[in-house]
């Protein structure tokens, strides 16, 4: 299984709300605050699994050290080449920067 985590309070809280596939939210055990609630109320009504773990194991799964107490494991975003889009749209409108 392919599998990114996501990090950080507002980075899992938009997943979530955006119904982003996430496999398992981590949220440090005495975590706090209204995204905190937020994020398990959100996990709650989509059927995402919340495990409450130490801030040691967010720490050793963390790829940028900034998690701020949360991490979801989540399927990645699809990618696209220019020549997909291409293919796929009538009328292309692209600006390459």
């Amino acid at each position: 299984m392919n599998v990114v985590n996501l990090e950080g309070r507002n980075v899992v809280f938009e997943a979530v709300k955006r119904k982003r596939k996430i496999f398992e939210i981590y949220i440090e055990s005495n975590a706090k605050g209204d995204r905190i609630d937020e994020i398990r109320s959100l996990a709650k009504a989509f059927s995402v699994k919340v495990t409450h773990v130490e801030r040691s194991f967010l720490d050793k799964i963390s790829k940028t050290d900034s998690h701020q107490g949360v991490i979801a494991l989540a399927e990645p975003l699809k990618t696209y080449t220019i020549s997909q889009v291409l293919k796929e749209v009538e009328n292309p409108f692209i600006i390459v920067v």
